[in-house]
């Protein structure tokens, strides 16, 4: 018997969809983080795919990782973020950053 098996998706805007996965429980064991990002492309108007962090369960899944490997079972709740950009200082900078940041030292009449 094949049933119906679905992934309920939460935007960090409050949006709240559920997104068809497949008709058969082992399909829908075998489907990638990836290929269920090219589903919530298809239903939210994310453009960019590299930029979206899919949480379940408190960790942040993979696009590798397979719906058998993180235990994702039918109905289960995915929460989509953005990943921030970002993070890193070019080497110039790291040479600015030093320039402006002094070491204090309390004077001994304190």
């Amino acid at each position: 018997m094949e049933n119906n098996y679905y992934i309920v998706v939460k935007t960090h805007k409050g949006e709240v969809k559920t997104i068809f996965v497949s008709n058969s429980e082992d399909e829908f064991n075998k489907t990638t983080i990836l290929a269920f990002k090219e589903k919530i492309l298809e239903a939210f108007s994310y453009t960019p795919e590299d930029q979206i962090r899919i949480i379940c369960h408190g960790s942040q899944l993979e696009d590798t990782d397979t719906f058998a490997m993180r235990k994702i079972k039918n109905e289960d709740t995915f929460h989509l973020c953005l990943r921030l950009r970002g993070g890193q200082l070019q080497p110039d900078e790291e040479s600015k950053d030093r320039r402006h940041s002094r070491d204090l030292t309390l004077s001994p009449d304190f």
